[in-house]
């Protein structure tokens, strides 16, 4: 091989890193929601998720239990709807609030294994 072609090869190789590090930490969509909900009440969050591919919709901040009550998280197989490669699960989180404010929720669809975020949705929860 020429130096030329190792040259070549090398810059090919660097630009394929520095893509792969910046694509770990790109997001592909990004969506904000509000919900406005009476003190007490119970509200879902509806997450479509793809668990044979390795995706799971995760918490990302931390919230104050004084604030909300996580009530549970259910699933179910959703074979009527358009399907994930792998199938396609919906996973309900039900939470009740417990104090008027508004509040943030985030919640990233990701590998847990990995840096890179395929989806991230923020509930801003006004509790009245």
């Amino acid at each position: 091989m020429t130096k030329k072609a190792i040259s070549i090869l090398a810059i090919i190789f660097f630009i394929f890193m520095f893509h792969n590090l910046y694509a770990q930490d790109s997001l592909k969509h990004d969506s904000t929601i509000t919900k406005i909900i009476k003190l007490n009440e119970n509200f879902k969050l509806d997450f479509r998720t793809c668990p044979s591919c390795g995706y799971t919709w995760i918490m990302n901040n931390l919230y104050d239990s004084t604030q909300f009550k996580l009530i549970g998280i259910t699933s179910w197989n959703e074979k009527n709807h358009i399907q994930l490669k792998g199938g396609t699960d919906v996973f309900t989180w039900e939470f009740q609030g417990l104090k008027k404010g508004t509040y943030r929720l985030i919640f990233v669809y990701k590998r847990p294994w990995l840096k890179e975020i395929e989806d991230k949705r923020t509930y801003n929860i006004i509790v009245e």
